[in-house]
């Protein structure tokens, strides 16, 4: 399934660029990423989170992922996670974030950033790998 619109539930994730659209009036306006969405995968073992950029959240997309399929145990969250320009505190956050809902691994990709990668990797060690072209996952 996917996510749909997702929820802001936390006080410490945003978009994190200055985005604008153009509305139904041809007007410019912001663009808040409403239609940031990512896809939910249920498989035997528990659940995977499959996002784009992220741009909603990624402990965002997470909480709405286990409040939708009812599934608590995340064994993989893939996509970026868009913290490349976020300050360390708001990665901090999000990693700790992370490490309490996620009880499988991260495979972060590039718009994640060099910062959160290495704190993910200080985090989830071995269960921190970055995204690669020609990545294979089974589950």
């Amino acid at each position: 399934m996917t996510t749909g619109y997702v929820t802001w539930q936390t006080d410490f994730e945003e978009v994190g660029i200055a985005l604008k659209t153009i509305n139904a009036k041809n007007e410019l306006v912001s663009d808040p990423m409403n239609d940031d969405i990512s896809i939910l995968v249920a498989v035997n073992k528990g659940l995977v989170v499959l996002s784009g950029c992220s741009h909603a959240g990624i402990v965002n997309i997470t909480k709405q992922a286990i409040a939708m399929s009812g599934i608590d145990n995340v064994i993989a969250v893939i996509g970026g996670l868009h913290l490349v320009e976020a300050p360390m505190d708001r990665i901090e956050k999000t990693v700790n974030a992370l490490h309490s809902m996620v009880k499988g691994s991260i495979y972060a990709g590039h718009c994640t950033g060099f910062n959160a990668q290495d704190e993910l990797g200080k985090q989830f060690g071995m269960r921190f790998m970055p995204l690669q072209t020609g990545n294979y996952f089974e589950f």
